[in-house]
């Protein structure tokens, strides 16, 4: 899985190199592929304090909630830290977006609005 860093910096890449518009869209997919849904989120980092302020919407509901903290290791409590944690690779952050803000993410990275 790849960090938002990452993904960050090859955006800029694609740019400078002038690819399409259509490729940068359908790169910046694959390459956020695996990242973590949250109801609501778009383009957040992936954090405990992020993931909690999600399950305190009163826009989500209860089965929701139980995903996202069935889903953090820290908010189910099978570890203290984000370390190891498959959204946390190398130590780096990645993003959580639900379905319309992972499509918003991948259009502004194309700079399509």
């Amino acid at each position: 899985m790849n960090s938002a860093k990452q993904v960050d910096q090859w955006v800029i890449d694609w740019r400078k190199a002038g690819l399409p518009k259509s490729d940068i869209v359908i790169r910046t997919a694959e390459a956020m592929m695996g990242w973590p849904y949250v109801w609501g989120a778009v383009g957040r980092p992936c954090t405990v304090a992020n993931r909690k302020a999600y399950m305190k919407s009163k826009n989500i509901g209860d089965g929701d909630r139980e995903l996202i903290q069935k889903r953090c290791q820290v908010l189910n409590e099978s570890a203290s830290v984000c370390d190891g944690c498959k959204y946390y690779p190398g130590g780096s952050v990645t993003e959580i977006n639900d379905c319309q803000g992972f499509v918003k993410q991948v259009f502004k990275a194309a700079d399509i609005t």
